[in-house]
């Protein structure tokens, strides 16, 4: 799988499911694609399609500490969050959405903080040993 950047994210969403968030966006080459972690909050959600916790991209699962992995991560902390308002690049969204704690203060800060809220917070999630513990969990 070739990971084409820069990335481009034109909208995010959360599950009220136990957690399961998406980013979508497109590549360079204008290839639409969605990124997800599934929730893991509720095991009894696990079902054959996606395993709790782990990390997808267009509905492939990522093995962990993949090379696949690492161009997803280094794409993201690179990416742009584009919205009808703005664009703003997600490496300069960090300084005013550091200290933000969920998606209502992140959307308060203005258009795109609360996809570069949510992007913060699958990065931090993808680099945690949590997601390691997880992915055993959950095999």
């Amino acid at each position: 799988m070739i990971i084409n950047q820069p990335f481009t994210i034109t909208n995010s969403v959360t599950v009220s499911d136990g957690g399961t968030k998406y980013i979508i966006g497109n590549d360079k080459n204008d290839n639409k694609f969605t990124i997800c972690i599934y929730q893991f909050v509720f095991k009894e959600n696990f079902n054959s399609k996606r395993i709790p916790g782990r990390l997808y991209f267009n509905d492939l699962l990522i093995d962990i500490r993949s090379d696949i992995e690492k161009n997803i991560v280094e794409a993201l902390e690179k990416c742009i969050v584009k919205s009808d308002l703005t664009e703003i690049s997600f490496s300069s969204s960090l300084s005013k959405i550091k200290d933000v704690t969920n998606l209502a203060e992140a959307n308060d800060i203005g258009p795109g903080f609360a996809d570069s809220y949510l992007i913060k917070l699958i990065l931090d999630y993808i680099k945690s040993d949590l997601y390691i513990k997880n992915s055993e969990k959950f095999k």
